[in-house]
């Protein structure tokens, strides 16, 4: 019965609409609705432009996470926001750990869930001074 409704759609369509080369089917799959912009956004907005050392990652809901490993502190940018947040003590493991992680908006979640935060819609002055502070030290040495 299958075979019979299949086989009567198909004397619709010509002998050539399931004849592709790689190429054909590539871009056929990379034009889909799940395609790489889909996980990856690369976009650079203004806060985006003062974390230098952000890694972007693959993710339906986080763009981008940094770590500030002398001050303990992991930033995570959404997708879609206007703000990042910042989540302080964060041991390195832990960002070593989210760096891996195959879902990281669960990773948040679950594991960033205990850790003091707070978000900011603007980069923050104190991190301005922070910078400027280390680059001065990082020249003296």
């Amino acid at each position: 019965m299958a075979y019979e409704v299949l086989s009567r759609n198909l004397e619709f369509l010509s002998e050539n609409a399931f004849n592709h080369t790689y190429n054909s089917y590539y871009n056929f799959k990379t034009k889909s609705a799940k395609n790489y912009r889909q996980y990856y956004d690369h976009s650079i907005d203004q806060i985006d432009a003062y974390f230098v050392n952000r890694i972007v990652v693959k993710s339906s809901s986080v763009k981008w996470i940094d770590y500030i490993a002398d001050m303990e502190i992991l930033v995570v940018k959404f997708k879609n926001s206007r703000v990042y947040y910042m989540y302080f003590d964060v041991p390195e493991a832990v960002y070593q750990k989210f760096k891996l992680s195959e879902s990281p908006g669960r990773f948040v979640h679950q594991y960033l869930a205990g850790y003091k935060y707070d978000s900011f819609d603007k980069y923050a002055d104190w991190l301005n001074v922070y910078q400027s502070v280390r680059e001065i030290t990082n020249s003296i040495e």
